[in-house]
């Protein structure tokens, strides 16, 4: 690579194969149920403000090929990471550097690094200002992998001016990462070390008094990770009169001061899952007592009854 001043960076968040259908026919199927992922619009918030940047919602708009860049940054995951390598090798056919990101980087980075000039490995808080400097300066490295993890309060927020907020009905917000279980059907347990994480509640408090639009989406692992700061969390909720939804494990429902705290924060609805009984509870660290089924039925009507459902 050659000495860059003047930065001109696009990421892309890309989509599988609806990729073939019109940009139009995208955002209408996404009106109303789409909702961005806070990962590379936290990545634009650490970019310096003198860099020229771009980010595409393939899942919304096509790459505009008017556009420039002098690296191109791609999130994957691995229902997209077909298109993900589509992309990049068409990047690099362009003698464009292509660096690739996201959770199945990290879990699988021989794969990844095939197709690409550089692959980036953990959280992007402590790897991608170095990135953008090596850039600066010419040169790539292969691999920038974070040495722990991220201080969730010394993130940036995300940049919001960048998303499609006209589509995208939900408003994202995260509070917390990470989750106590080690559920062998999860992604999440693979690439973490079980010990989940949280924002101050004052931030999150001061951040959701700015967004204009409700349902407020918490897209965190697992809202139930900490029950105290669950508490604490829909405690200081509950002024702000806002409607929100958000991810829990179903043990959740079996807490009656948490689901009525809930309830009353503005909890419009959870993402409960529930897994084969038996498996369930295989993976569960405080087996239950009494019939699992039961259990289940009990979790279910508790929702119902504090109509969160």
């Amino acid at each position: 690579m050659r000495e860059v001043r003047d930065v001109r960076v696009l990421l892309i968040d890309p989509v599988n194969t609806a990729h073939a259908l019109s940009a139009r026919s995208r955002k209408k199927a996404r009106r109303g149920i789409g909702y961005p992922g806070l990962g590379l619009y936290t990545v634009a918030a650490l970019t310096p403000p003198d860099v020229e940047l771009k980010v595409v919602d393939e899942s919304l708009e096509d790459i505009d090929d008017g556009f420039v860049p002098d690296v191109v940054g791609i999130a994957v995951q691995a229902p997209t990471a077909p298109r993900a390598y589509e992309l990049s090798a068409r990047f690099r056919g362009m003698g464009v550097p292509v660096v690739l990101g996201g959770v199945h980087v990290t879990l699988n980075p021989e794969e990844a690094a095939e197709h690409a000039d550089a692959i980036v490995c953990g959280e992007a808080e402590l790897t991608w200002p170095r990135l953008i400097q090596d850039v600066r300066q010419g040169r790539i490295a292969p691999t920038y992998e974070a040495n722990g993890v991220a201080g969730l309060d010394a993130s940036p927020l995300p940049r919001r001016d960048l998303m499609h907020l006209d589509t995208h009905t939900p408003t994202v917000v995260q509070a917390s990462k990470g989750c106590p279980f080690d559920c062998e059907f999860c992604s999440l347990a693979a690439c973490s070390d079980q010990k989940p994480r949280f924002r101050s509640i004052d931030r999150i408090i001061e951040e959701i008094r700015t967004l204009p639009q409700d349902p407020i989406l918490f897209i965190d692992d697992n809202l139930y990770a900490n029950r105290d700061f669950a508490k604490r969390l829909f405690r200081a909720l509950a002024p702000l009169k806002r409607e929100w939804v958000g991810e829990s494990t179903w043990h959740i429902a079996l807490d009656d001061e948490v689901l009525g705290l809930a309830r009353d924060s503005g909890c419009a609805g959870l993402f409960v899952g529930f897994d084969s009984v038996n498996q369930q509870y295989m993976i569960r660290k405080v087996p239950p007592t009494g019939d699992p089924e039961a259990k289940y039925i009990e979790a279910i009507r508790n929702l119902v009854e504090k109509e969160i459902a």
